[in-house]
């Protein structure tokens, strides 16, 4: 008998292996979110990539057009000016073309390295899912849901119940340790002719031993109100701690919700400014629209497809910021 204090040492052992494998059940869920994080990266980046690359096919074919009517100065509406600023705008778009390769190319090595693969290994991700479901979450579920399953909220309440465990081993200073000793010992000897007597080949001992603890200086009673006191300090940490991520779920259910809404909205505004665009150049084709009217359709069209592209991307990051602080995937 300790006093409770061996039962609560082997408990704080128990809920330390559990505090370890929430460690690695946390890890995981950053790897997750790590990959989930590059991959939306790079189909950003990619699909920046084919914008940028069909703008500049189709300014090189106004740049062509441009150069056309200059030199055979058929045109009312061009001039050398016009000529030279197509030029520029041109070679701006290369630069940017050739900006958005590298990142793709960062993004992708990113990925390939959060997914554990070699230096040197090729991936090519494709993203197929084309089609975007608002999402159609109760806040207070997820929250519920967090404080269940979050993997921050769950160490904390491993780390209580250490604590609890603490306190007793602290209070088993209060009480007597108690112990029975025994011993039975038999010696072998196949030597016939042995000196050993039957008294001497078998023995035992019985015992019994106390601990009793008289006075400390109050070291134990201070103890126990140390641990006490850390204990309070963790269900503070742990009210903390659950305000913070629910704070972060709202905040992540509430960008998703306006994400979704913009998305909506610049669904529409691609097919008008694409439409725009195919305007202008039939109107630039018979000398009917100035080449300023044709370089702002363009880079309207573009500003609308990357903000479209953006959007999509900050939506399907905030549904996995909101899968890592529940603790797992939200269906």
């Amino acid at each position: 008998f300790t006093g409770g204090k061996i039962s609560s040492v082997i408990q704080q052992a128990k809920l330390n292996k559990l505090l370890a494998m929430n460690t690695i059940r946390r890890n995981d869920l950053a790897v997750v979110y790590d990959i989930k994080k590059y991959f939306y990266g790079y189909v950003l980046t990619n699909e920046l990539y084919e914008i940028a690359k069909s703008t500049l096919d189709r300014m090189n074919y106004v740049s062509d057009l441009t150069k056309q009517f200059y030199e055979s100065g058929d045109s009312l509406n061009v001039k050398k000016t016009d000529y030279l600023s197509i030029q520029v705008t041109v070679a701006l778009i290369e630069s940017i073309v050739a900006k958005i390769e590298a990142n793709r190319f960062m993004v992708k090595s990113a990925l390939a390295n959060a997914m554990g693969l070699s230096w040197d290994s090729e991936i090519n991700p494709k993203y197929t899912n084309n089609e975007l479901l608002p999402p159609k979450y109760s806040l207070s579920k997820l929250v519920q849901d967090a404080y269940k399953t979050n993997s921050d909220i769950r160490k904390m309440d491993i780390a209580l119940k250490i604590s609890k465990e603490q306190i007793k081993e602290q209070k088993a200073g209060h009480y007597p340790s108690v112990a029975l000793l025994g011993e039975l010992s038999h010696t072998y000897n196949s030597y016939e002719f042995g000196y050993l007597s039957d008294n001497k080949e078998n023995s035992w001992n019985v015992g019994f031993a106390a601990e009793i603890p008289l006075f400390d200086g109050f070291k134990t009673t201070n103890m126990v109100n140390e641990k006490k006191l850390e204990k309070k300090k963790l269900y503070l940490l742990q009210d903390m701690l659950k305000e913070g991520v629910a704070l972060q779920i709202k905040n992540e259910l509430n960008n998703a919700l306006l994400g979704f809404k913009q998305i909506q909205t610049l669904k529409k505004a691609k097919k008008l400014a694409r439409d725009s665009r195919e305007l202008n150049i039939r109107g630039y084709q018979i000398d009917a629209i100035t080449p300023q009217k044709v370089i702002e359709s363009q880079y309207i069209e573009s500003y609308v497809k990357a903000d479209y592209l953006k959007y999509v991307h900050d939506y399907l990051l905030s549904l996995a910021k909101i899968d890592k602080l529940i603790g797992q995937e939200v269906k």
